[in-house]
């Protein structure tokens, strides 16, 4: 039995459909996980999940939207006179 052009053509497009729907799989992060306490400095944490952080802190808020977990670029409390963004590095390229 032989598969035609236009048969091999779909299977060729449905497996390359497949392959970039696992490609461009969400990872959420919600700052909630047990092992890491409130008030620790995250850096590379999370860098088995793709981000990696620039010295930022987790502490709890009870105004957060989701969970009781935020994480800040700066320590509540610190003296600091100028805003500091949150850099987050990126362990493999973004498409959106």
């Amino acid at each position: 039995m032989t598969i035609r052009p236009i048969a091999q053509t779909c299977i060729l497009v449905i497996t390359l459909l497949l392959a970039a729907g696992a490609a461009g799989a969400q990872t959420i992060l919600d700052f909630e996980d047990a092992d890491i306490p409130t008030g620790a400095t995250i850096v590379a944490q999370y860098g088995a999940r793709g981000v990696i952080f620039q010295h930022a802190s987790l502490e709890s808020d009870p105004a957060a939207h989701s969970g009781t977990r935020v994480l800040r670029a700066v320590k509540t409390g610190s003296e600091v006179f100028t805003p500091l963004p949150m850099v987050i590095t990126f362990t493999s390229a973004q498409t959106a």
